[in-house]
């Protein structure tokens, strides 16, 4: 378990552990590292007030509509497949590609 705290001048204004499963025939330890450290930042974000929007359903829908499009995009090195946001002014980044479902 990873701690993760939020600090001002006045003190620690928040406090959480991160945690995730970890299955060790398909997970490094880096990355269940990463997803630990990223669930106890969200969970001090969201008691802060931080980026509050983005836990408001109807915002993340609005933005999306306006400035996001979802495809079928590839991981070219493990080759799977999902739908997936993005931006629409921006490209596919890698190590995504634009790709059609196929089973």
């Amino acid at each position: 378990e990873v701690s993760t705290q939020s600090t001002e001048s006045s003190g620690i204004n928040a406090e959480y552990g991160g945690e995730t499963n970890f299955y060790s025939a398909n997970q490094k330890y880096s990355d269940a590292a990463e997803t630990i450290k990223a669930s106890a930042l969200t969970r001090c974000c969201k008691d802060l007030g931080v980026a509050s929007e983005l836990w408001d359903k109807g915002w993340t829908e609005r933005w999306r509509g306006k400035y996001g499009i979802q495809e079928w995009a590839e991981n070219v090195t493990t080759q799977r497949k999902a739908q997936m946001w993005r931006r629409k002014d921006e490209d596919w980044a890698w190590p995504f590609k634009r790709s059609t479902f196929y089973k």
